[in-house]
C-alpha cells in the first residue's frame, strides 16, 4: 500500500537531477521486490512494469523483467493487459527468449469477445513480431479478416505486412483475403489494404500489375486524398511495365491536378505524370505549369520539390523546361544551398546554340559573387554545358577559349585541372583557332598574377601548365617581334615557385621556342652543306662522343671555339643530357648505358612530340654534314654537371636568335641548381644543347627542330595493335644471345655436391677416435663453416675472413660476363680488357697487416683451470 506510483517516480527524478543515477537504482530495487512477491497483485506488478517502461525510454534496461511481462500481459484486466503489452512492445526484440511464451496467449486474445483486447495484441505483434511468431500466428491473423468489427479487420491487414517482411512464404496462400480487402465495405480497411500491397509493389510491381483495374476504379471514385496518394504512387510505378494505363490515366489524373487543393496529392499526381506519362504532351504541360507554382511559392519546401520534379521532365521534355529558364536562373540566387544546387543541375538540359552565350555570362555572374564549393559547382557546369556532346553547342571557339582565360584568373575556383584540359583540347584540336589561342596562352603565362594566385591556389598552376605548353607546341604560330618577351616570361624568375611538373614544361618550352625562332631564321655557317648518309651521322656521333668524353674527363670549365674536321651532329649529342643525381654519385655513372656520360639519359627527361618513325628517320636518315676548314685543335665544353657553361668565342648567330640565346644562358643556371630533379635535368640538357649550337652552328638546330616538326596528333588506345607486323621480323626471337645461366648453374650444383662429399669425410668425427680427435675435428668443423682457416702471416697463427672456392668461382665468372658486355658497349668508358682492369680483390700482404687477433683454445682452457682454482 506504500508503493510508489509513476507519478511519484517522475517527481523523484526531477528532484534527484545530481544524484539520478543513485536514485534510479533504488527505485529499480523497489521494482525488484514488488515484481517478486508472491502475493503482489496484478496492479501492483503492472504499475512496477509501468514504471520500467518508463526508465527504459529513458536508458535504462528492462530486460531482466521480460519474464515478468509476459505475466502482466496474462492478467485478466483490460488494464494491466494494456500495460503488459506496452512493456513488451518497449523491450521485446528477435533476441528475447520468453517471445515464444507468447504465441499461445497471442492465439488466446485474438479470440476474445473484447475487439479492444484483439487490437491490443495485434499491435504488440506488430512491434515484437519474428519469423516463428509469424509462421505461427499467420493462420490466426487471416481469420481475423473476416471479423464483422472494421476495428479488428483494418489492423490485421496492417500487422500482415510485419509478417510478411519475417516469414514471406505467407505472402502467396494469404494475397487473396489481401485482395478482397481493397473492395471491404468499410473505407478504413479498404485504405489498409491499399497501404499494404503499395509497400509490397515497391520492391517488385511486376507482380500487382493484374490490380490495375481494381486501382483505378478506387482512383475515380474515392475522395479520401491519403488513399489517393497511395493508389497515384503505385499506379505510377506501373506505368512503365503497361504503357496502355499512362494513355488511360490522362483524363483522370488531368481533372485531380486541375481540381485538387492538396499540394502533397498535386505532387504525387505530377510525379506519376513524369514517370510514366511522358509520351502525352497536354498532361505534360499542364504539370508543368503547376510546378511553376511550386518554385514561385515562399515555401522553401515546394520550391525544392518543384525544381526537384522539373529534373524529371528535363529527360525527356528539355524544350518544355527550358521555356521555364528566366525562373530556373533565378533560383541561383536563393540563400537555399540545396536549392541552388538543384537549379544548377537544370542548366545543363537547356544549352543550345543559340542560348550557350546567355547562360555562360549569367553563370559567370554568379561565379563573381559566389564562394566556396557552390563556386567550384558552377564553373565545373559551365565547362559541362559547353563540351557537351564533343562541343556541338559552341559556335565561337575563341569566345570559348576567351571564357576559359577568364575562369582561370578567378581565384579560389579550384577548377585548374578541368581548365587546363579543355584549353589544352581546344587548341589542338580546332586548327581555326589556334593562332588566337597561343596568343591568349602568352598573355596567361605574362600575367604576374596568376603566379601570387598559384601560390594560393595549387590548381591554378595546372592552368600555367597548359599555358606553358600550348606556346611551345606551337611556338612557329607566334611573331618574331614577341619572341624574347615570352622567352623572358618563360624563364621568369617567378617560376621557379611552380609546381616541378610546371616548371619542366616552362623550360622545354623556352627550349622549343628557341629551336622555332632559329629555324626561321637559319642560314648556312662555315661553307657549303652536304648531304650525308646514316654512315657519316654515325661516325660524327662517334667523333662528337669521343670528343664530349675527353672533355668529361680533363675537367674543362668553359667551352671553347673549336674547330673539327666533321662537325655534323646527330640526335646521339643532342639529347645525351647528364643527371645532376649523377654528380653526387660516381657509381652512378655506370648504372646507366644510354647515357654517352654514363651519367643519366636525356631523353628520360624530355618531352618528344613527333612520332616514333619520325624520330628513328631523324636518327638514321640523311643529315647535313658540314666541312670544316681546320681539323680540330682542341675539345669542347666540360660537359659534366659540375662545371658551369660559359659561352665561347663560337659561331656567331643572327641577332634575334643571338638575344634568345644569350637569355637561355643567363637564366637556365638558376634552374640547374634547383633542389627538383627533372626541372635540374632539363636545364643541364638545355644547356649543353646551347653550348653545341655555340661551338658549332646553327647548323645543329636544323636537326635538332627535327624533334619538334610534326604535330603532336590524337591516337586511339587501341591504335598500336591495328600495326602490322613488318615481313621477317619474328617477335618472338632474342634480340642478344642468352648468357650461358645453365650452365654455371650445373657447375654450382657440382661445386656444391663435392664440397659436401669432402666435408662429410673431413668434418665428421669417428667413433674410434679419442676424445682429443674429437674436439680437434669438432673445432675445425666449426671454423670451415664460418670461413675461417688457420694460415701463417707474418710468422704469426691468425685466423683471416677469405672467400670460399665456390665464391672465388662465382665471383670470377661474373666478372667474365661483365668484361664481355663492357667490350660491347659504346656508352663504356672505362677499361675494355682484363689486363687493363685493377684487380679487384686485396692483396695478402695487406690482409697480413690489419691487425686482427682471435684467442686459441689453449688459452681459453687455461684461464677457465686458472679459474677453478682460484
Amino acid at each position: 500500500m506504500f508503493e510508489k506510483t509513476l507519478s511519484d517516480l517522475v517527481k523523484g527524478l526531477r528532484s534527484n537531477k545530481r544524484r539520478e543515477a543513485e536514485y534510479v537504482s533504488k527505485c529499480i530495487a523497489e521494482i525488484k521486490d514488488e515484481l517478486a512477491g508472491s502475493n503482489r497483485s496484478h496492479q501492483v506488478k503492472a504499475i512496477a512494469v509501468l514504471k520500467l517502461t518508463y526508465l527504459q525510454m529513458l536508458g535504462y534496461d528492462m530486460s531482466w523483467a521480460a519474464f515478468h511481462i509476459v505475466e502482466v500481459m496474462s492478467s485478466p484486466g483490460f488494464a494491466q493487459k494494456r500495460i503488459g503489452y506496452l512493456g513488451a512492445s518497449v523491450s521485446y526484440n528477435d533476441e528475447t527468449e520468453v517471445v515464444l511464451l507468447c504465441t499461445n496467449m497471442f492465439k488466446k486474445d485474438f479470440g476474445s469477445a473484447n475487439g479492444y483486447e484483439v487490437g491490443l495484441a495485434i499491435n504488440c505483434l506488430a512491434n515484437i513480431c519474428t519469423a516463428d511468431l509469424a509462421r505461427d500466428l499467420v493462420a490466426d491473423v487471416v481469420a481475423l479478416m473476416n471479423s464483422n468489427r472494421a476495428y479488428v479487420r483494418k489492423k490485421a491487414v496492417l500487422v500482415l505486412y510485419k509478417i510478411f517482411l519475417k516469414f514471406p512464404d505467407a505472402l502467396r496462400p494469404s494475397f487473396p483475403k489481401l485482395k478482397e480487402k481493397l473492395e471491404d465495405r468499410d473505407g478504413s480497411a479498404v485504405s489498409c489494404a491499399v497501404n499494404v500491397i503499395c509497400e509490397l509493389a515497391r520492391k517488385n510491381p511486376q507482380n500487382y500489375l493484374a490490380l490495375a483495374p481494381l486501382f483505378f476504379k478506387l482512383l475515380t471514385h474515392t475522395a479520401n486524398n491519403w488513399m489517393l496518394i497511395k493508389i497515384v504512387k503505385l499506379l505510377g510505378a506501373l506505368c512503365p511495365l503497361e504503357p496502355r494505363l499512362g494513355k488511360k490515366l490522362v483524363e483522370p489524373l488531368t481533372t485531380l491536378i486541375n481540381t485538387t487543393p492538396a499540394k502533397s496529392l498535386l505532387y504525387e499526381a505530377i510525379h506519376t505524370v513524369s514517370v510514366g506519362m511522358t509520351p502525352h504532351l497536354p498532361i505534360v504541360q499542364l504539370s508543368m505549369e503547376k510546378l511553376r507554382g511550386f518554385v514561385e511559392d515562399e515555401d522553401q519546401n515546394l520550391k525544392y520539390l518543384g525544381l526537384l520534379a522539373m529534373s524529371n521532365f528535363m529527360k525527356v521534355h528539355p524544350r518544355v523546361v527550358a521555356e521555364h529558364k528566366t525562373m530556373i536562373l533565378h533560383c541561383l540566387n536563393d540563400e537555399d544551398l540545396t536549392i541552388r544546387h538543384r537549379a544548377l543541375d537544370l542548366v545543363s538540359g537547356m544549352v543550345t546554340k543559340k542560348n550557350l552565350g546567355d547562360i555562360t555570362r549569367v553563370l559567370m555572374e554568379h561565379v563573381d559573387k559566389s564562394e566556396g564549393p557552390f563556386r567550384r559547382d558552377l564553373v565545373s557546369k559551365i565547362i559541362e554545358i559547353a563540351s557537351f556532346n564533343g562541343y556541338a553547342s559552341v559556335t565561337n571557339f575563341e569566345w570559348y577559349i576567351s571564357t576559359l582565360c577568364n575562369l582561370a584568373r578567378q581565384p579560389g575556383i579550384s577548377n585548374g585541372a578541368q581548365i587546363r584540359q579543355q584549353l589544352m583540347d581546344v587548341v589542338i584540336r580546332v586548327k581555326a583557332c589556334r593562332v588566337y589561342g597561343v596568343t591568349s596562352m602568352v598573355s596567361l603565362i605574362e600575367d604576374q598574377e596568376m603566379f601570387s594566385q598559384s601560390a594560393r591556389d595549387p590548381s591554378s598552376a595546372e592552368v600555367l601548365y597548359a599555358a606553358a605548353w600550348l606556346v611551345g607546341e606551337f611556338s612557329a604560330l607566334l611573331e618574331p617581334k614577341v619572341h624574347e618577351e615570352v622567352m623572358a616570361a618563360l624563364l621568369s624568375s617567378k617560376v621557379a615557385t611552380l609546381p616541378e611538373h610546371v616548371q619542366a614544361v616552362y623550360l622545354q618550352s623556352a627550349l622549343k621556342l628557341y629551336v622555332t625562332a632559329s629555324s626561321k631564321g637559319e642560314h648556312a655557317p662555315l661553307g657549303s652543306v652536304k648531304s650525308g648518309g646514316g654512315s657519316d651521322l654515325l661516325s660524327l656521333a662517334d667523333t662528337s662522343m669521343d670528343l664530349m668524353g675527353a672533355a668529361s674527363v680533363s675537367g674543362a670549365a668553359s667551352v671553347s671555339g673549336a674547330d673539327t674536321s666533321m662537325v655534323g651532329i646527330g640526335l646521339e649529342e643532342l639529347i645525351g643530357g647528364a643527371s645532376p643525381a649523377a654528380a653526387l654519385d660516381p657509381l652512378a655513372a655506370l648504372a646507366n648505358p644510354l647515357s654517352p656520360l654514363g651519367i643519366g639519359g636525356g631523353m628520360a627527361g624530355m618531352t618528344l612530340t613527333s612520332g616514333d618513325d619520325d624520330i628513328l628517320d631523324a636518327m638514321l636518315g640523311p643529315a647535313p654534314v658540314v666541312a670544316a676548314p681546320a681539323p680540330a685543335q682542341s675539345a669542347p665544353a666540360d660537359w659534366s654537371m659540375g662545371a658551369k657553361v660559359e659561352a665561347g668565342p663560337g659561331v656567331p648567330l643572327e641577332g634575334g636568335v643571338e638575344g634568345l640565346h644569350a637569355m637561355l644562358e643567363k637564366r637556365l643556371p638558376a634552374f640547374e641548381v634547383s633542389t627538383l630533379l627533372e626541372v635540374q635535368e632539363r636545364a643541364s640538357i638545355c644547356l649543353r644543347l646551347l653550348a653545341l649550337v655555340r661551338s658549332v652552328g646553327p647548323a645543329v638546330v636544323g636537326q635538332l627542330a627535327g624533334l619538334f616538326r610534326d604535330e603532336l596528333n590524337p591516337v586511339a588506345p587501341k591504335a598500336q595493335g591495328k600495326v602490322p607486323v613488318p615481313e621477317g621480323l619474328d617477335l618472338d626471337a632474342w634480340i642478344h644471345e642468352p648468357s650461358p645461366d645453365g650452365e654455371d648453374d650445373e657447375d654450382e650444383d657440382e661445386d656444391s655436391d663435392g664440397e659436401k662429399t669432402r666435408g662429410g669425410d673431413a668434418g665428421e668425427a669417428d667413433e674410434d677416435d679419442s676424445p682429443k680427435d674429437k674436439k680437434k675435428k669438432t673445432t675445425k668443423k666449426k671454423k670451415d663453416k664460418d670461413g675461417w682457416e688457420d694460415e701463417d702471416f707474418g710468422g704469426k697463427n691468425q685466423f683471416s675472413l677469405k672467400p670460399s672456392k665456390k665464391e672465388i668461382a662465382k665471383m670470377q665468372k661474373q666478372a667474365e660476363k661483365d668484361r664481355k658486355k663492357r667490350t660491347s658497349d659504346p656508352f663504356y668508358l672505362g677499361a675494355k680488357k682484363a689486363e687493363d682492369e685493377t684487380p679487384a680483390l686485396i692483396d695478402e700482404k695487406e690482409v697480413a697487416e690489419i691487425p686482427i687477433f682471435r684467442l686459441d683454445e689453449e688459452d681459453e682452457d687455461g684461464g677457465k683451470k686458472k679459474k677453478k682454482k682460484k
